[in-house]
This record gives C-alpha cells, structure tokens and sequence, in this order.
C-alpha cells in the first residue's frame, strides 16, 4: 500500500509539472511583452501597473488580470509540484534504500 502510495504522488508530481511547464511559457511571454508581471504590480485609483525589478508600466485591466491569473496558475503548480514530490520521496524511501551505510556492505 505504501508503494502504491509513493507511485500515485510520484506521478501526481510529474503531472503538475507538466501543468506548471504549461503556464511557465506564458508567464515568460507576458512578461517580456508587458515589461514586467502582475504578481509584482500593483492598482492605484482604478489604473494598473505591472512592475519589474526597476520601475512600473501601466496597462489595460485585461493584460493586468491575465498575467495574475497566469502567474498564480504557475506558482500554485510548483507548490502542488513540490508537495507530491516530497510525499513521494517520503512513502518511497523505505523501497528505495538498504538499510545501513553503504560503505558497510561487504561482498
């Protein structure tokens, strides 16, 4: 049971990194396209900024909300990526590994 376990995690994370692979390149896009990203911008009185590391453009709402929902899509993936990946690792290392060091196995 917990073999079949670790192999259900293991292939949920590959599966969230395939969807985190598939938000990754648009985030990429928006950002060189707008200049920056959402996740580091900011509204003021209705106007919305994307930022980058040195300053701020402003830019239609549409391109605002897209590159956020982008952006969290990406990063949440990476966050269920990491969960799986670290549930697998945990379930599987009994399987996975000899008991001992093994520098004391001796044939």
């Amino acid at each position: 049971m917990r073999k079949r376990l670790g192999t259900l995690f293991k292939d949920l994370s590959i599966i969230a990194a395939l969807f985190m692979g598939c938000g990754f390149l648009p985030m990429l896009i928006l950002y060189f396209l707008m200049n920056g990203s959402a996740l580091y911008g900011h509204v003021l009185d209705d106007r919305y900024f994307v930022c980058n590391r040195d300053y701020c453009h402003e830019v239609w709402p549409i391109f605002y909300h897209v590159s956020w929902f982008v952006g969290v899509f990406t990063f949440s993936w990476v966050f269920v990526m990491w969960c799986c990946g670290l549930v697998s690792a945990f379930l599987l290392r009994r399987f996975t590994f000899q008991k001992g060091s093994p520098l004391d196995q001796t044939e």
